[in-house]
């Protein structure tokens, strides 16, 4: 009767331990799947044509002095002839945005509306 129970034991043991193995290539495989798919977005998001050249974009830090006159800089930004747009955004692609940012003093408070 010991014989018996051990030997079901041993093969409760075996099948568990042949679980975890399958259970362990499975995530091992879907890892090396996942890392596929992103290097392949990286490449793809590195070597996309940006439709603009880097080169010729203008940035300017802390744009937000210039709120209550922008759209006046704006217009004396087209009388250039080299200039074929100007656009505004609140942030840098790529960087953190944070709505909780400094403020210039005496200016009013920003109110962001989803």
């Amino acid at each position: 009767m010991i014989k018996g129970s051990v030997r079901v034991r041993r093969k409760r043991q075996l099948i568990l331990r042949r679980g975890l193995v399958v259970v362990q290539f499975t995530i091992t495989f879907l890892v090396c799947l996942g890392t596929l798919v992103v290097s392949r977005q990286l490449r793809f998001v590195h070597n996309r044509d940006l439709a603009f050249d880097k080169d010729h974009v203008v940035i300017i830090h802390r744009a937000n002095a210039l709120r209550p006159e922008g759209a006046a800089f704006k217009q004396s930004l087209f009388r250039h002839p080299g200039i074929l747009a100007v656009s505004h955004s609140e942030s840098l692609p790529g960087n953190h945005f944070d709505p909780t940012t400094h403020r210039l003093e005496g200016s009013p408070p920003q109110r962001y509306t989803a």
